[in-house]
């Protein structure tokens, strides 16, 4: 009848702050509240057994004000610090944190329209944060923050459509890489280029320019490939020569890149492309180092040459032949003879290159000088 008097009585008295309390607020639906302490931590406690369930780290001040979100599933913090923190009940982490303000938060408040309600919850929903309400559980509507710094703040959820965008590009980045896989697969370098570079995918690249046969055709595909690319996709070429030539067995196709860079994009178009310059300054000691590494090599190939030449002459077919025309020449014994012919690179490819060519010739005519040395003896 309005007449009697209102006389609360505590029923519990929940411990585990630390500092004093600043904020404190019932969920919607469940069982539970929150509160947030100048110990910088924000509680959540069960209001079946007064138990804390979580408990949430992460300002770096004080917690002045607590908010429930999306019927309980998440939880909205403010303090001192000028941060405003979501956190997900359910995940036990922080969802968001929103920065804005340039003094202490003492207000926080949100606007959840009503098909984002949830329904039902009970002491379960309260354990584990109810997910009712369908759409995005890190939805939070709108929110509005209220300073110190006399400033107040509307935060908007765009969750649905970055979600959104985000489905899209991996939706685009499937069929990229479906279109990659097929143009290696049938053999069409100019679609595996283009999707390798859409892809940005060096190692994709690389398997694709690896696959050119050295003919002139090839390159001369390949210069058509570079000279159709946007500037972006040129510094990408670039890039990927860089990092190839720090690396012995790909600084060749590395280079090949770079050749049909070089040919297909004129100056001054390479002039405008990002980071052109240190790129450049950057691929210039590694191209002089290869050149002289293919220097050397190609120096190591004429004594080969010269070696394998020479090789011949230790066969039996040729001693017989220089005896023929006056030669002084003295057939070898049978053994060396045999060592010699499958060291000759005209009995056998030199599969093992161009150490072994070397150690089959080291190790015949040692085998020759002993039998030799022993034929000498046994005479005497």
């Amino acid at each position: 009848d309005g007449s009697a008097a209102i006389r609360p009585e505590p029923a519990a008295t929940l411990t585990g702050h630390r500092r004093a309390v600043w904020t404190a607020a019932f969920a919607p639906l469940d069982r539970v509240a929150a509160s947030g302490s100048a110990d910088m931590l924000v509680k959540v406690w069960s209001m079946a057994d007064w138990a804390c369930l979580r408990t949430f780290e992460g300002h770096v001040s004080s917690v002045l004000k607590v908010r429930f979100l999306r019927g309980g599933a998440l939880l909205a913090s403010s303090g001192s610090d000028g941060l405003v923190k979501v956190w997900s009940i359910k995940g036990q982490e922080c969802v968001a944190t929103l920065d804005a303000h340039e003094d202490k938060v003492w207000a926080i408040d949100a606007y959840e329209p009503p098909s984002r309600g949830a329904t039902g919850g009970g002491e379960g929903g309260g354990e584990g944060g109810g997910e009712g309400g369908g759409g995005d559980p890190r939805g939070l509507g709108e929110l509005v923050s209220g300073s110190a710094d006399s400033v107040i703040v509307r935060w908007r959820d765009t969750s649905s459509a970055s979600g959104a965008q985000a489905s899209a590009e991996a939706e685009q980045s499937l069929q990229e890489e479906q279109a990659l896989a097929n143009a290696l697969a049938s053999g069409a370098v100019a679609s595996a280029f283009r999707a390798a570079l859409a892809l940005r995918r060096p190692r994709a690249l690389l398997t694709v320019l690896q696959g050119l046969p050295s003919t002139d055709a090839a390159d001369a595909s390949l210069r058509d490939c570079v000279r159709a690319a946007a500037d972006d996709d040129l510094a990408f070429c670039l890039e990927c020569s860089r990092d190839w030539s720090t690396r012995a067995a790909q600084a060749l196709t590395g280079h090949r890149l770079l050749h049909a860079v070089l040919r297909a994009v004129p100056a001054r178009k390479l002039a405008a492309v990002p980071r052109a310059r240190s790129l450049v300054e950057a691929l210039l000691p590694y191209a002089v180092r290869h050149y002289e590494r293919l220097d050397r090599l190609l120096v190591g190939t004429h004594f080969l040459g010269y070696t394998l030449s020479s090789m011949r002459l230790l066969r039996p077919d040729a001693a017989s032949a220089a005896t023929a025309v006056g030669s002084s020449a003295t057939a070898m014994p049978p053994r060396a003879a045999e060592t010699v012919r499958v060291a000759d690179p005209a009995a056998a490819p030199l599969g093992g290159g161009v150490v072994d060519a070397l150690t089959l010739l080291a190790t015949a005519l040692g085998e020759a000088a002993d039998e030799a040395a022993e034929g000498e003896g046994g005479g005497e």
